[in-house]
Order: C-alpha cells, then sequence, then structure tokens
C-alpha cells in the first residue's frame, strides 16, 4: 500500500510539472516570446541579404556613375577635324638607288 501511494504521489507532481510547463509555453506563445525565438535567425539572414543587396545596388550605381561621367568627359572634347598626314609621292629621280643609276634609267 504505501508503494501505491508513492506512486500515486509522483505521478501527481509529475503532472503538477507538466501542466505548469504547459501553462508557461502557452504564456510563452501569446507573448511571441517563441515565435522570436525561433524566428530570430531567419530574420537575421533575411537581414544581411538586403544589406548585400543594398550594398550591390550602391555599388552598380557607382560604377554606372564613373562610366558615365567619363563618357561625359570624352564628348566634351572636341574630335580631330583635320585629316590625317598623307605623304605626297615622290617622283621617281627623287628615290634613292644606293649608287645605282641605271636602274632609275631603265
Amino acid at each position: 500500500m504505501p508503494a501505491l501511494l508513492t506512486v500515486v504521489i509522483i505521478l501527481g507532481i509529475v503532472a503538477l510539472i507538466l501542466g505548469a510547463a504547459s501553462v508557461r509555453v502557452i504564456k510563452q506563445y501569446e507573448n511571441g516570446v517563441l515565435f522570436r525565438l525561433g524566428m530570430k535567425r531567419a530574420m537575421a539572414r533575411q537581414a544581411e541579404a538586403e544589406r548585400e543587396k543594398r550594398a550591390k545596388i550602391m555599388s552598380t550605381i557607382s560604377e554606372r556613375g564613373n562610366f558615365l561621367a567619363g563618357e561625359a568627359a570624352a564628348a566634351d572634347q572636341p574630335p580631330d577635324s583635320r585629316p590625317a598626314p598623307v605623304p605626297s609621292p615622290q617622283p621617281a629621280s627623287a628615290i634613292p638607288t644606293n649608287g645605282r643609276h641605271d636602274l632609275a634609267k631603265r
């Protein structure tokens, strides 16, 4: 009989502990504690992804700005409108023959 009484008391204590724990879990859920603890990592990852996305957008804007600044600077310089110099043809008598005049006479 005392063993049965001990078992009943132990089961009663376990039931009370489980009941108190379930009430605590329900209150934490209602207060949003469980949600915050479970979602903390996911929200941190999402925030990091947003920061990386913003940084990438800012670097892209910076690169485009630098490119456009270079293009504008190049557009401000007038192109060289003079044609490239073309050497005038030389008469056959002006071509050096290295002392061999007989080839120039033919």
